[in-house]
This record gives C-alpha cells, structure tokens and sequence, in this order.
C-alpha cells in the first residue's frame, strides 16, 4: 500500500513538472539543487532508511534480481568487485586482521577451556607421547636444523650434570627421571640446540612460564 502511494505521489509530481513552461522548469530545477545542497545529508539518510526498509521487504527478489544480473554479466560483475576492493583495501585488510586476531582469541580460549574440562585426557596423551618419543632431543635437533638455527649434540644426563640437578627457573633441586630441557633462547626465536644454550627445569616451572618467552631466561645468559 505504501508502495503504490509513493508511486503515485511521484507519478503526480512528474506531470507537474511537465506541464510548466520552460522558464518555471529552471526555476524548479534550481530550487531542486538548493534545497539539496540545504539538506544533502538528511536526504542520504533517508535514501539510506528507505533502500533498507525496501530490501528487507523485497530481500529473496532482490537476491534473485542480483544473481541473474551477474550471470548475464559476469565481466562487468568482475570489474565492479575489483574495483571495489580497490577502493577499500585497506578497510577490509584492517577488517580482516581484527577477525583473524578475535578468532585467534577466541580459539584460545576454547583450547584452554577444553583443556582445564579434559585434564585427564590431556595427561594421558602427554604420556602416551612420551612413551613414543623417549629422546625429545631429536625433535629439538629436528627443528633447529630446519629452521637454519644450528645444531651441536648433547645428552640429557651431560646437561643435568652440568646444571648440578638444579632447575634454572626455580634453583630447585630437580628429579633424575623426570626434568624438562630448556632452550634460553626459544628455536622458535631463532636460538640454537646446542649445550651453551639448553638448562634443565622442571616440568612445572617450565611449562608455566610458556612456549617462546625469554623474560625468565634473562638472568641466565652469560654477561659479555
């Protein structure tokens, strides 16, 4: 109903128009343009209100109208979106990077949720991997070498020895059978598996402090 009045207050409106003589035409063309001018944003937004109220109204038709337009037209389709992305690369770049940053938090916080619900589960693949892989050290000597970091054997029983049995987090004293090897600078931050830069720990104070963080470590690394 609202729709048919409209149409029929514009239709009203054109034949108005089109009666004038020349002269009352330009005089109504310049009013339009003023007024316009006056009023430019609250006719935006009441352009911007109405063309919203429309497409909720007429959403599966307008869905349907902009599907065939584009298969009809597949190269302008094109031009328009790349075009598009042009113009506003730079907000949608900026858009994407808060979602990937809010999908990573929120990924995170579902891991450490599950996590703290399925701690039994967690403890028993922690030992199941451990009964598989007895030696870590060829892992740590894995991912040094792929990385480019550079490499030097060493054995668990040398490195605590070395370390008087102590963990270099706490200065605590460390069990024989059960005790982390500790890189000071993380292989991820380019550090190298090498015995100058590996300290034993334990397992708590090591895995607390968490993965790549070299704040702990500071006080560990020789003063030059």
């Amino acid at each position: 109903m609202a729709d048919k009045a409209s149409a029929e207050a514009r239709e009203d409106r054109v034949s108005v128009y089109t009666d004038l003589p020349e002269e009352r035409k330009e005089q109504y063309r310049q009013s339009c343009k003023n007024y316009y001018r006056l009023n430019r944003a609250k006719i935006l937004a009441r352009q911007a209100l109405t063309g919203k109220i429309y497409r909720e109204q007429h959403r599966e038709a307008a869905r349907l109208y902009q599907a065939k337009w584009a298969l009809a037209n597949p190269e302008k389709r094109r031009a328009y979106l790349i075009a598009s992305y042009n113009k506003h690369r730079d907000r949608l770049k900026n858009r994407w990077r808060n979602s990937t940053e809010r999908q990573r938090k929120l990924q995170l916080e579902y891991k450490r949720r599950w996590r703290l619900t399925n701690i039994h589960k967690v403890r028993q693949y922690h030992r199941l991997w451990n009964r598989n892989h007895p030696d870590p050290a060829k892992t740590n000597r894995r991912r040094a070498a792929r990385l480019g970091n550079g490499i030097e054997k060493y054995t668990r029983e040398a490195i605590f020895k070395r370390d008087g049995g102590r963990c270099h987090i706490c200065n605590r004293k460390v069990s024989k059978q059960r005790f982390h090897i500790d890189h000071l600078v993380p292989i991820v931050l380019g550090g190298r598996d090498a015995p100058d830069n590996v300290s034993i720990a334990h397992p708590g104070c090591n895995m607390k402090r968490g993965v790549g963080k070299l704040p702990a470590q500071f006080p560990l690394l020789p003063v030059l």
